[in-house]
């Protein structure tokens, strides 16, 4: 039972961060330009114009899971763009 208390509070905290950092991001438009940008820049804008570089990014960052239900591709395709990246 304190397990779930305490993955309840931790929930509730990332809720509460996330929020504040959202209405921070829309309150100043600038501030949210500029980190567009720079994820633009590290991640690439999709998964057709982004670089070999920035698929392996993407991958260490949010894991390869993830970024295959997200960009709604398979495990194997994005390990291949991965790939490619590091072999060429």
């Amino acid at each position: 039972m304190f397990t779930r208390i305490k993955k309840w509070f931790s929930q509730r905290a990332q809720r509460k961060a996330y929020k504040k950092i959202k209405e921070q991001l829309m309150s100043d438009q600038s501030l949210l330009i500029q980190t567009k940008d720079a994820f633009e820049k590290a991640f690439g804008t999709n998964n057709i114009s982004r670089t070999k570089y920035q698929w392996v990014r993407l991958v260490n960052v949010y894991g390869i899971e993830v970024v295959a239900k997200t960009e709604g591709m398979s495990v194997e395709k994005v390990r291949e763009a991965c790939e490619e990246c590091l072999w060429n």
